[in-house]
């Protein structure tokens, strides 16, 4: 009897606490389903945040100016070195999608192919030309003479001088080093020698002194680096056109500016007197010492700590004259009257 009356007691017990449970289980379950839906949808904002990684990726490789296709910065030749001799019948240059395209066209009566030889030149600012066994240029391009190109960073083609009668160097200003191509096509009458150069990009020189724009009397100056950015008087030429005697540094420095400061001004004899106050290398004044010049002038060069000297004379009297500066290629010029 009080085993039945335990059980009765205990009875409702046990299924209260069976009913509590299934109860609590089923509110618990609901919970852990919404953890689950948050936790799979971080996981979904993932890979929409590494697809716009990827994206900006991509527009920033499309912004990278690449080589393109066949360009290079090295130096690169054309055909092979032999006796045959080639004339020079025509330049021409034409702008290009992402390149600009110098054409040289050439005849000779040999079967052999131009060889021509085609190197980036930092120190001057230019990719050099080198055309061998040139008898003739009948391209229309002067000696020290350009043609403007002014596009996207390059300035110029400009005819240097050799002091190989055999070649003929032309330079093509560039802003800075950038690809470029040569190759040599045969055509019906002769060759076309077609140097493409990828476009650099511009580079500001609004603030950089290229001298006097005009021929004067008085005395003119060019503000330009010293010795302590490693500027240099590399190498020389001179020449003679059009009654105008024209003298030219080629300079270069370890600055964005390549152009030494240089003034000049004539003396009480009549020498125009060409001072370059602060260069750290001057590998011309002893080459030009005592040399003959167009015009009946002649040369005197001195060299004192870092100053370099150069005198112009033979005149009889104060003539116009112009001191100026070039880029690609870096140039200080002297332009005189006779």
């Amino acid at each position: 009897m009080i085993k039945k009356i335990i059980w009765y007691l205990v009875l409702p017990l046990v299924v209260g606490l069976s009913i509590y449970l299934i109860f609590f289980n089923k509110k618990a379950t609901p919970n852990n389903t919404e953890t689950s839906n948050n936790t799979n949808q971080t996981e979904t904002t993932n890979p929409d945040t590494q697809n716009e990684d990827t994206a900006d990726s991509a527009n920033d490789n499309e912004e990278t100016i690449m080589p393109l296709t066949g360009f290079s910065t090295d130096e690169q030749t054309s055909g092979v070195a032999s006796d045959a001799k080639f004339t020079i019948e025509e330049v021409t240059n034409t702008a290009r999608t992402g390149y600009h395209e110098f054409v040289f066209s050439l005849s000779s009566t040999g079967t052999d192919d131009p060889y021509v030889v085609a190197t980036y030149r930092s120190d001057l600012g230019v990719i050099r030309i080198d055309l061998n066994q040139i008898e003739k240029d009948s391209g229309g391009i002067g000696y020290q003479k350009a043609v403007a190109i002014n596009n996207e960073g390059i300035s110029q083609l400009y005819h240097n001088v050799s002091s190989d009668q055999t070649e003929e160097l032309y330079d093509i200003g560039v802003s800075k080093s950038t690809p470029f191509t040569i190759t040599t096509s045969k055509m019906s009458d002769g060759w076309d020698v077609i140097v493409g150069v990828q476009y650099p990009g511009e580079v500001s020189t609004e603030n950089l002194d290229l001298g006097s724009t005009e021929f004067g009397k008085l005395g003119q100056t060019i503000m330009g680096v010293d010795a302590t950015k490693g500027s240099t008087l590399a190498s020389y030429t001179y020449g003679s056109n059009s009654g105008v005697l024209k003298f030219v540094w080629n300079v270069s420095s370890t600055d964005a500016n390549p152009i030494p400061s240089v003034s000049a001004a004539y003396d009480a004899e009549h020498k125009l007197v060409v001072t370059f106050g602060s260069v750290k290398t001057d590998k011309v004044y002893l080459a030009v010492d005592g040399i003959a010049l167009p015009g009946n002038l002649a040369m005197q060069t001195e060299r004192a700590a870092e100053k370099s000297i150069y005198t112009f004379y033979g005149l009889t009297e104060d003539v116009d004259y112009k001191l100026s500066a070039g880029l690609s290629p870096n140039q200080v010029i002297v332009e005189i009257q006779l």
